[in-house]
Parts: structure tokens; C-alpha cells; sequence
């Protein structure tokens, strides 16, 4: 495993709009970077896209990762921090970042020496398959309580009898507050000391079978579409993952609820 490079894949959820994912390997680790698709509104202070921002922050990973790749380094919160820093760096003096800026997930892994260590931020994730069957996916579920304190405040409006359409601007602010915030979830953004919110683990790599970092979008297959468990949709992605995609998509389409149709879809 240590001198494989991760195959990866990557589709956006539209045509005609940019993917707002990006992905890169390198021989011994890979890193996903999911953009966060939030209202303008709330990136007013910067004139880059979410594109802009999840491309390069995958780039400097990407650099840091190849650079610790065979050294005793497991500390992937610095790698992300620097990383982070670097970003602000390109834009700082000509966007006014404390009034916002764009955001993403990140969900990454390294081998180094005879360990496998991976860091999550936010809701992208990283699947671990041991060679005695386990899967395990490790995941940042903060965001998910903020996303559902956002529903309950959107339907306390509705029931007072705001109109929806402006109980969603006040839902959407309300979880925007939780952003980086105490109490709240963490996203790479403008400010590098959100790594240190990451959460990391290691695993002996003579334990492990397969690893996998993904997107949302990938794992929407299990949490949103009930397509696969978290052990089916790592098979899956390693026999097939053009079909893994396809099949994603077609769910999609069927599926009746909240939240957006189609998402950007990215797994290494």
C-alpha cells in the first residue's frame, strides 16, 4: 500500500455549474476537499467562488501531505492549519475575510511509516476496512446538530406564521452563527487555528485492508438515500466507482425531502 497512489474520482452534482469539490493523491495519502455551498450572503466579504477556495486549499494540502509523507509526522492539524494560513495568504489583502469568506470540509490520510492517519473537519469522511472485515467511518457529526437547531428555528417561524421563504433566510442565519463558533461546527475558512478542531486517528497499517476519504456527496448513499451501508459503499467504491456514482445519481432523482437534489460527488 505505500507505494500506491489513491484512485480518485470526482463529478459535480450539476451541469453547468462548477464542481465545488476537489481531490488529490499522491503515493502514500489523499485528500478531499468538499466547498461549503452556502447563500452568497454570507462569503460577502470575499470576491473568490467556493471553486476558488476548495481548489487551492486541496493544493496546499496536497504540499504538505507529499512533504510529510515517510517522516515520523502524524500531526495532520499542523498540515492543515499551514495549509489554511497559506489560502488566506492569497487573498487576504484584497478581500475583507472577517466578513466572510468561502468554506469547506476536509477529509484526508497519510501513511507514515507503518501507520495510517487520517483527519476529518466537518461532514466529509474517511472509511477504514481492516483486513478481519471491520469498517469503520470516521466523521465529523457536529455540523449535523447545527443543521437540525436550523430546521427547528425554520419551523418555530413557520408556525408563528412567518412566510417560509423568509423563515429559511433566518434558519440559514442561524446555523451560519454556529459556524466556527463554540457550541457550534468547524470548517476550514479564513482562520488556521479551526485545525486544531479536527479530528484525527491512526491505525496500524499492517491492520488495514482498504481507506477511503470522501465527500458528503458519496456518503449521502448511506445517510440520505439507503442505498448502502457504510461497508457496501466502500466495496462498492473500490470494485466500481463509476457505477457507485451512477447509482447515487439515479436515487437521487427518486428521492423526495429536503435539502438539495444533487450534490458534488468526490472519493479517493
Amino acid at each position: 500500500m505505500p507505494g500506491r497512489i489513491p484512485l480518485a474520482l470526482t463529478r459535480p452534482g450539476s451541469r453547468g455549474r462548477p464542481n465545488e469539490d476537489a481531490v488529490r493523491v499522491g503515493p502514500g495519502w489523499a485528500v478531499v476537499v468538499d466547498g461549503a455551498g452556502v447563500p452568497a450572503r454570507f462569503r460577502g466579504g470575499c470576491s473568490h467562488t467556493v471553486e476558488w477556495y476548495s481548489t487551492r486549499l486541496a493544493d496546499h494540502l496536497a504540499q504538505g501531505l507529499a512533504q510529510a509523507l515517510g517522516t515520523s509526522t502524524s500531526d495532520l492539524r499542523t498540515v492543515l492549519a499551514h495549509a489554511i494560513d497559506q489560502v488566506r495568504a492569497h487573498h487576504s489583502e484584497s478581500c475583507d475575510l472577517d466578513s466572510g469568506s468561502p468554506s469547506a470540509t476536509v477529509a484526508l490520510f497519510l501513511l507514515s511509516g507503518a501507520t495510517l492517519h487520517h483527519l476529518v473537519l466537518c461532514d466529509a469522511s474517511v472509511l477504514v476496512a481492516s483486513n478481519d472485515g471491520r469498517v469503520e467511518r470516521h466523521t465529523d457529526l457536529r455540523i449535523d446538530a447545527a443543521v437540525a437547531s436550523g430546521r427547528l428555528h425554520h419551523q418555530q417561524l413557520v408556525a408563528r406564521g412567518l412566510d417560509p421563504d423568509e423563515a429559511s433566510r433566518h434558519s440559514n442565519d442561524h446555523i451560519e452563527a454556529l459556524r466556527n463558533h463554540p457550541g457550534g461546527f468547524w470548517c476550514a475558512q479564513a482562520d488556521p487555528a479551526v485545525a486544531e478542531k479536527a479530528l484525527m486517528g491512526s491505525w496500524p497499517l499492517a491492520e488495514v485492508e482498504t481507506v477511503m476519504a470522501c465527500s458528503d456527496g458519496i456518503t449521502r448513499a448511506v445517510d440520505m438515500l439507503d442505498l448502502h451501508s457504510d461497508a457496501t459503499l466502500l466495496e462498492a467504491a473500490c470494485t466500481d466507482p463509476e457505477a457507485l456514482l451512477d447509482s447515487i445519481r439515479s436515487a437521487e432523482v427518486l428521492r423526495k425531502g429536503q435539502g438539495k437534489l444533487h450534490d458534488d460527488a468526490t472519493l479517493a
